[in-house]
Parts: C-alpha cells; structure tokens; sequence
C-alpha cells in the first residue's frame, strides 16, 4: 500500500499588521477625529438631492434621444417613399 500525503504542519506566522500612511504630517497633540479630512462626504439629504437630479438629467437625455430617433425615422421613411416613387415611375416608362 501507498502513503497518503499529508499536510504541511502550519507555521507560526505573525498577524498581518496595518499601517496607515496620511498625506499630511498630524501633530501629535491632534487626534484623528479633530484632524481636518481630506475627502468631504456627502450628507444622506445631499446625497439624495444629487441622486435624483441625476436621474432627471438622464431622464432628460433619454427623451430627447427618442424625440431624434423618431424624427430621423421620419426623414427615412420619406426617403425610401421617394426612391420607391421614382422606381415605380421608371419602371412603368420602360414597359
């Protein structure tokens, strides 16, 4: 009979550490909450605010998008009723 292999006994490792790296020195009299933040958040009414005028705004381009497809669909259609014209007209002038 074969050996199974077994697993590798695991090795004492140290836990992974964190090092935090800031963008400006912070005096060591300062503490992190009375540090000046270098992002500003939105507030959850802001935030909303914002939401929804960028879904107007999208909203808004949406409908415009259709009214110009609508239109060049038009423009096509008037087209081909053209090019469908002359053809009927030519055809019937050589027979």
């Amino acid at each position: 009979m074969s050996k199974k292999p077994t697993a590798p006994a695991p090795t004492s490792a140290s836990p992974p550490t964190l090092t935090i790296v800031a963008d400006e020195p912070v005096a060591s009299t300062e503490t992190i909450a009375t540090a000046t933040p270098t992002l500003r958040l939105l507030t959850n009414t802001q935030g909303m605010k914002t939401m929804i005028n960028r879904t107007a705004d999208f909203a808004a381009i949406g409908k415009d998008n259709l009214e110009a497809f609508t239109a060049s669909g038009k423009i096509w259609a008037a087209g081909v009723q053209d090019l469908t014209k002359q053809f009927a007209a030519t055809a019937k002038d050589s027979l």
